[in-house]
C-alpha cells in the first residue's frame, strides 16, 4: 500500500520518509539492544487496484542501501593501545520480481454437506486461502466471509447456540490438521464473518484451509444471496472477493412422511437415575438424506443424581 509498510521482525520498524507514483523509499531501523543477524529481507508490494502495478516485472527495480560502517569506540588493541572496531556489511543481489495475472485470486471451493435434502441438519465444510506467493497475511489482515445463501437454516441455529466453526490446514486438501494459526473467528453477523490470526503468516498460499461448521444445515432455498470471501488488511482488500455461488440443482426438496413414536421410562421416583428408551417407526421408506431429530427442551446435569 503507497506509504504505509510493515516487518515481520520485532527488532526492526518500518517507516516510508518518502514515496511518488514512480518510486518508494523504505527505512529500516534496528530497535533492538543486542546483535542481529538479517538472513534475508522479503519485499512484497501490492497496491489498492489493479492499476497499480506495471504488467511486466522488468518495471520494477529493487536498490537496497547497506549501512557500511559500524563504530564502537574505546576497543582495546595490545596492552594500552586504544582505537575502534568497524564491521562492515555485504549484500548479495539475489532479488527476484513477479507479475502474475492471478495475483488478487484466492481458493474458495469445495463446498460439502453430509446430505442434500433442503432445511437437513448436516456439518458444512469449505476449502479457502491465498492463491498468490507475492504477498504475506500480516497480523492486521483478516479473512472476511459473508455465509450469503448458508444463513437459512444455520443462522437460527447459532442464534440458540449450536453452530460453530474450526478451522483446519494442510499443504492439501488430504492432509488436513486443525490449525492453530488463528486468534477468533467472529460468528455474530452471518454476512460479515471475520477470520483473524494469531501472528503474521509468511507464506500463505503454502496452505490450505478448511472451515468445518457443526450444528448448520442444509440451504433450504430461502436465501440465494452467493457465499463471498475477501482478503483485507487495514479496510484493503488484497485478495478477492472470490465467491461460491448458490446452485439449486444440488439440492433436493424434503420428503414428508408421518412417524410414530414412543417412550418407555423406566423408574418413576424422583430423583433417581432415569433410563428412557424410545421407539420410532415410519411407513415411508427411509433414504440416506433421512433425518431424525430429537429435541430436548431442558439440559440437565448428569452429575445430579450423584
Amino acid at each position: 500500500m503507497l506509504g504505509q509498510c510493515d516487518v515481520s521482525m520485532t527488532s526492526l520498524s518500518c517507516s516510508v520518509p518518502t514515496f511518488s507514483s514512480t518510486s518508494v523509499t523504505v527505512l529500516l531501523t534496528y530497535t533492538g539492544t543486542g546483535t542481529t543477524t538479517v538472513t534475508y529481507v522479503q519485499i512484497s508490494l501490492y497496491g489498492t487496484t489493479t492499476g497499480n502495478f506495471s504488467s511486466t516485472a522488468a518495471a520494477y527495480t529493487v536498490t537496497v542501501y547497506l549501512p557500511q560502517t559500524a563504530y564502537s569506540n574505546s576497543v582495546p588493541f595490545g596492552d594500552n593501545t586504544y582505537g575502534s572496531k568497524t564491521t562492515y556489511c555485504t549484500c548479495s543481489n539475489s532479488f527476484q520480481v513477479g507479475i502474475t495475472s492471478n495475483g488478487i485470486l484466492m481458493n474458495f471451493n469445495n463446498l460439502a454437506f453430509s446430505s442434500t435434502m433442503i432445511d437437513a441438519r448436516s456439518p458444512i465444510s469449505f476449502n479457502f486461502g491465498s492463491n498468490s506467493y507475492r504477498d504475506a497475511f500480516f497480523i492486521s489482515s483478516t479473512f472476511n466471509f459473508n455465509f450469503g445463501f448458508l444463513a437459512n437454516p444455520s443462522l437460527s441455529y447459532y442464534n440458540v447456540g449450536n453452530f460453530r466453526c474450526l478451522v483446519y490446514e494442510g499443504a492439501n486438501a488430504s492432509s488436513m490438521s486443525l490449525s492453530s494459526s488463528w486468534q477468533t473467528i467472529t460468528l455474530s453477523s452471518f454476512g460479515s464473518v471475520i477470520l483473524t490470526p494469531k501472528a503474521e503468516i509468511d507464506i500463505p498460499n503454502s496452505l490450505l484451509y478448511s472451515m468445518n461448521c457443526y450444528g448448520g444445515g442444509v440451504p433450504d432455498g430461502n436465501s440465494t444471496t452467493a457465499m463471498s470471501l475477501s482478503w483485507i488488511d487495514t479496510a484493503i482488500t488484497i485478495q478477492g472477493p472470490a465467491s461460491i455461488s448458490y446452485n439449486s440443482s444440488a439440492y433436493i426438496s424434503k420428503t414428508a412422511f408421518t412417524v410414530t413414536q414412543s417412550i418407555t421410562k423406566r423408574f418413576n421416583t424422583p430423583g433417581m437415575k432415569a433410563l428412557y428408551s424410545f421407539t420410532v417407526s415410519c411407513s415411508s421408506p427411509l433414504t440416506a438424506n433421512s433425518r431424525f431429530y430429537f429435541t430436548f427442551p431442558m439440559i440437565l446435569n448428569s452429575r445430579l443424581d450423584n
